[in-house]
């Protein structure tokens, strides 16, 4: 029995036969046999959210199974490196581990980029708040300084001598704090989406 003969409505049929189009672009690059398999693995993880979510109809129960499984290409490059990696030291065919090496490292390296810009961000609103504090104990060092041969500094300095004036003065405390409550929030919220894939 075809699978979309488990679907009544003829919507929930075309959302079905849309997402397995993504996935079979995805997973081109496997050989037959290992894309027949992984297709047949991601259809009954598929299914099992379909028939254990919720909705109210049968197109909103599919969708819901589908965000919840995720984006083909973001699923389906980690267990394609897995089974290329598994079938190049299987078969010591040097094709599949290069191709699971790539899908393996370019994966992960996304991820790590991510972290670390996220670790930069949160690095770098926590130096905002404690510039702003620290506004009140250093004011000629710290604050939006315009400098006496042109050009500024947002931020703290060691040397005093070379500034014209600071443009904000105390207003600088405000402000730093803001920003740098507003740079946690979205590195907070990068970080969730980070957690998510």
């Amino acid at each position: 029995m075809k699978i979309e003969a488990a679907f009544k409505d003829q919507i929930t049929k075309r959302i079905w036969d849309q997402y397995l189009r993504q996935v079979e672009r995805v997973l081109k690059p496997l050989d037959p046999s290992m894309r027949e398999e992984t297709l047949l693995e991601l259809q009954a993880h598929l299914l099992d959210g379909f028939r254990d979510g919720t909705g109210e109809t049968e197109a909103e129960r599919l969708l819901n199974a589908m965000d919840r499984l995720g984006e083909p290409g973001e699923i389906l490059k980690p267990m394609m490196a897995d089974k290329l990696l598994t079938k190049g030291i299987r078969t010591l065919h040097p094709g599949s581990i290069a191709k699971g090496l790539f899908y393996s490292f370019f994966g992960r390296l996304r991820r790590i980029a991510l972290a670390l810009a996220i670790g930069i961000g949160f690095v770098g609103s926590l130096c905002l708040a404690a510039m702003g504090i620290l506004k009140f104990i250093f004011p000629r060092h710290i604050g939006f300084l315009l400098l006496e041969g042109g050009g500024f500094i947002f931020g703290m300095t060691l040397d005093a001598s070379h500034i014209k004036t600071d443009v904000l003065g105390y207003w600088f405390v405000p402000i730093a704090l803001v920003l740098a409550f507003l740079f946690y929030l979205l590195f907070s919220q990068l970080l969730r989406l980070l957690k998510k894939t």
